[in-house]
C-alpha cells in the first residue's frame, strides 16, 4: 500500500481519489472488503512536529465519526486536491506543486484492521 502512494510512485500536482485508495486496498490479497473511514491530508511542517501531528490526527478521528450535515459524513473525503506549480504575476512569485504521498515515517499513516466475524 505504502509503495503505490510513494513518492516515486506519485505525480506532482496528482490528486488523491478514494477509489484509487479502495481500488489499491482491494488489489492486496485476502482482503474480500474496504471500509475507509478518514481520507485527509496532513501538512509537512505538521508532520515534523510530533505534538502538532499527534493533535491533527486527533482532530481528524473526531470528523471521521461525525456527520456535516446531518445527511452527508464529513470524511472520507472523496478527492484530496494537490496543487501543480503556478506563478502569480501580481506578486511576481512562484509557488511550487505539491506532492501527496502515503509516508510510514508519519504515525498513524495507514491503519487496517481486520474484520472479524
Amino acid at each position: 500500500m505504502f509503495e503505490k502512494f510513494s513518492f516515486e510512485r506519485q505525480e506532482l500536482g496528482e490528486d488523491v481519489v478514494l477509489s484509487r485508495v479502495i481500488g489499491t486496498i482491494q488489489q492486496v490479497p485476502g482482503v474480500d472488503y474496504v471500509d475507509v473511514d478518514i481520507l485527509d491530508s496532513v501538512s509537512e511542517t505538521e508532520a515534523q512536529n510530533p505534538d502538532i501531528l499527534n493533535k491533527k490526527l486527533q482532530q481528524l478521528a473526531k470528523l471521521g465519526m461525525s456527520r456535516g450535515d446531518g445527511q452527508l459524513p464529513v470524511q472520507p473525503k472523496q478527492r484530496i486536491p494537490v496543487n501543480l506549480a503556478v506563478f502569480d504575476s501580481t506578486i511576481n512569485q512562484l509557488f511550487p506543486a505539491q506532492l501527496a504521498i502515503l509516508s510510514p515515517q508519519v504515525p498513524d499513516t495507514l491503519i487496517m484492521k481486520e474484520l472479524k466475524s
